[in-house]
């Protein structure tokens, strides 16, 4: 980070076991540089018989940096890996990326 202006986002766990069906939450971090004061939208792209809430938010500069994301895999989601690409854009400047892991396995 570049004279603490810039940010890059962490992801809690970079891998998560999820069994067909099932609801779990985890978070995603951004860690700010302190002098910037941007907001950062978060866009997350999610592969099929996955959902992911929030998907597309703002994380406003005055906000806390960390946002709970509640990943629910689909009953009949084939099992295997998944990955989730989590994109960072601040107002301006370069983007930031993350990438999770989902491993879903038989009920």
């Amino acid at each position: 980070m570049e004279k603490d202006q810039g940010f890059r986002i962490v992801v809690r766990r970079f891998t998560l076991d999820l069994d067909q069906g099932d609801v779990k939450t985890t978070r995603v971090s951004l860690k700010r540089g302190d002098y910037f004061k941007q907001d950062v939208h978060l866009q997350i792209s999610v592969p099929e018989n996955l959902t992911i809430e929030p998907n597309n938010l703002v994380v406003e500069a005055s906000d806390k940096p960390d946002v709970d994301l509640t990943i629910t895999a689909d009953t009949d989601a084939a099992l295997g890996k998944y990955r989730i690409a989590i994109k960072a854009t601040p107002e301006t400047g370069e983007p930031a990326a993350a990438e999770l892991i989902v491993k879903v396995k038989a009920r």
